[in-house]
């Protein structure tokens, strides 16, 4: 799991965090610094905006089963989006 250097950031910014992943799963989207930071910019504030987008990348990069759920994402999600990319 990605960490930032500030936990609070993380804290802060929990919600948004799902959000993104969430959203670039089920839309079935590649990892993509771009769409995901189109995605944070209204999410975050500008102070927490670049390591948001540097978590969210972390996190996708590290999807997997055992840690889907805190992502509300289900195995049949993430064995679609991984299917992309395969």
């Amino acid at each position: 799991m990605a960490r930032s250097s500030d936990p609070a950031i993380r804290l802060r910014n929990r919600d948004h965090l799902v959000e993104i992943v969430s959203s670039i799963v089920r839309d079935d989207l590649p990892i993509d610094d771009a769409k995901i930071r189109a995605l944070a910019t209204p999410l975050a504030t500008a102070a927490d905006l670049e390591q948001l987008i540097a978590m969210a990348i972390a996190e996708l990069h590290g999807l997997h089963e055992g840690n889907i759920a805190r992502f509300r994402l289900r195995p049949s999600e993430l064995k679609r989006w991984r299917g992309r990319s395969e």
